[in-house]
């Protein structure tokens, strides 16, 4: 990220996924396959997105079924299933988008990728499936999954926990449950971020 110190780097990287996440849904495109291989990092420190294979036009239908579920399994939300009403319809797109608000879908999965990347124990291996594991028993509140984790295990949240936790607060918001769940555009106005 060429800023030199972990915490900022992840901040950065952080505030750059959750931009690319939101030009995407900008775009009335829901990527559904959010996660560190679709991360590819260009020059100068910036992040692209990349594979929308799995990616659905809400503006147009194109590649969405709703009752068709596209993510990675340790990445993805609880909820797997898309179900936005107007789809295909310009008008009934917004509309769809307004109440069905289907960019929360990439929000957890953003919300798992920070994770993984503030906490160094969990870029090894297949630890983020035991995560997911986790956060499922405890009803996808981070909170109480964390407060079952030894003290050992809370140093890996330092760079979340520094500032006050303003980090760990952002993960918390993005990895809730749907209904509680913090928005892409709400989470890039988050304190972590500045």
């Amino acid at each position: 990220m060429n800023v030199g110190d972990e915490t900022k780097a992840v901040k950065l990287f952080s505030k750059q996924l959750l931009q690319a996440v939101d030009a995407v849904h900008g775009a009335g495109v829901i990527h559904r396959d959010v996660k560190p291989n679709n991360i590819l990092f260009a020059r100068g420190g910036k992040i692209k997105l990349i594979d929308l294979g799995g990616a659905a036009d809400l503006r147009v239908g194109t590649n969405y079924d709703k009752d068709e579920t596209v993510f990675d399994p340790t990445y993805g939300p609880p909820e797997k299933y898309l179900d936005v009403k107007g789809v295909g319809n310009i008008f009934g797109a917004a509309a769809g988008w307004a109440s069905g608000k289907p960019d929360l879908f990439d929000a957890f999965s953003c919300g798992m990728v920070i994770l993984q990347c503030a906490c160094p124990s969990l870029r090894k291996g297949k630890a983020m499936n035991g995560v997911k594991r986790d956060l499922n028993v405890y009803n996808y509140d981070a909170e109480r999954w964390r407060d079952t984790l030894s003290e050992k295990r809370q140093e890996d949240f330092a760079i979340l926990d520094a500032d006050g936790g303003k980090g760990w607060d952002l993960v918390v918001g993005l990895l809730s449950q749907r209904k509680g769940r913090t928005s892409v555009k709400k989470a890039l106005g988050h304190l972590f971020l500045r």
